[in-house]
């Protein structure tokens, strides 16, 4: 019987050792890629979502409620409520509302009136007519995308005249 005195790996077992862990890289980085996309598509579902159970509650309600989104530090937070409302400044760490997405978003608006950014500190506040349901804001564009611009851009439009919103994906 013979032993076997040499120890180690061989170099075939270590370049497949590598070329499995390469693939798991890569498979993580995409990953990461997915996630960060998940995140805009997920503000854009929200803020659309939010749209709606405004409307209904602007139906039923004798207060008139009000959708604010806002940028605090590098998260954009959503807040709705039929009370006044300020919108939180400085760098505290604490706000108000539901937070929709981190710094890898980026949202602004459109309408007749201009562009507003919510990266310069900016706000959007967002109602409906209690009357008809159609909206008394501003805003006819809600644009949520990745914040170094690339990859899909989620476009929240808002027909003013029927109170209506929908995603269009670019």
């Amino acid at each position: 019987m013979k032993k076997n005195l040499h120890k180690g790996f061989s170099m075939i077992e270590l370049i497949i050792v590598v070329a499995i862990i390469g693939i798991f890289t890569s498979l993580a980085g995409m990953g990461f890629g997915y996630l960060e996309s998940g995140n805009v598509k997920s503000a854009a579902r929200n803020i659309d979502a939010t749209l709606s159970k405004l409307k209904m509650d602007t139906m039923k309600q004798n207060k008139q409620p009000v959708m604010y989104i806002y940028k605090k530090g590098s998260d954009y937070y959503m807040y709705c409520t039929a009370n006044s409302f300020t919108v939180p400044t400085g760098t505290g760490n604490a706000a108000l509302g539901q937070k929709i997405g981190n710094h890898n978003v980026k949202i602004w608006a459109s309408g007749k009136t201009g562009t507003v950014d919510l990266n310069t500190g900016g706000s959007l506040e967002i109602t409906f007519n209690k009357g008809n349901g159609t909206f008394t804001s501003k805003y006819e564009h809600i644009y949520v995308e990745h914040a170094d611009g690339s990859g899909i851009k989620y476009d929240i439009e808002m027909i003013l005249e029927t109170g209506k919103h929908f995603i269009n994906v670019n």
